[in-house]
């Protein structure tokens, strides 16, 4: 009920308009445009699980959730409606989410394990870092852990390159949500 509610308001709330009035003169379909809500209903979702985030169990379901947005968000990019700001920013901050998990299940995965034992590592979780807790200043100095202990722990516990390739990501997501001032 919930879902057949939103298809028949979401367009209305969100553009202003109705199915029809976003089909006249575009180059979407009705199908496209249904698509699209599918996809901003699963971001919605994929957003609530992130800011949710209680520990890196989690990761699959979160990665999972990223291949279901990836594969939809192709359905409906073609569409003139949905090329405006607010859509843009939230389509790039789920595909850096997306990518800081890819990269966290895959590249990082080796790194992961050597810092299985690591206290300053278990403690971190980029996705609690990014839920607008920056009105705190601490917050923004411990980014990367209490007194930036992980940046120590990745260096000496695996390699420079590992910490530049994190610190790269991770820079791309505080860049798009533009929290803390990082260096």
């Amino acid at each position: 009920m919930k879902f057949l509610l939103c298809l028949l308001l979401c367009p209305m709330a969100v553009f202003g308009g109705s199915f029809e009035d976003m089909i006249n003169g575009s180059n979407c379909t009705a199908a496209d445009i249904h698509s699209a809500l599918v996809c901003g209903m699963e971001s919605h979702e994929f957003t609530e699980k992130v800011m949710n985030y209680t520990g890196k169990d989690e990761v699959k379901s979160l990665k999972d959730s990223c291949d279901d947005i990836k594969a939809c968000s192709l359905s409906y990019g073609h569409c003139a409606p949905f090329q405006f700001d607010r859509v843009n920013k939230v389509s790039s901050t789920v595909k850096i989410y997306c990518h800081l998990i890819k990269f966290l299940t895959k590249e990082f995965a080796d790194c992961q394990k050597k810092l299985k034992e690591s206290e300053c590592y278990s403690n971190w979780s980029p996705f609690k870092n990014m839920k607008g807790i920056y009105t705190d200043e601490k917050a923004c100095m411990n980014f990367y852990g209490s007194e930036n202990c992980l940046k120590k722990e990745i260096t000496k516990t695996c390699s420079e390159g590992d910490w530049k390739k994190l610190h790269n990501k991770m820079l791309a997501l505080n860049n798009l949500v533009k929290q803390c001032v990082i260096i």
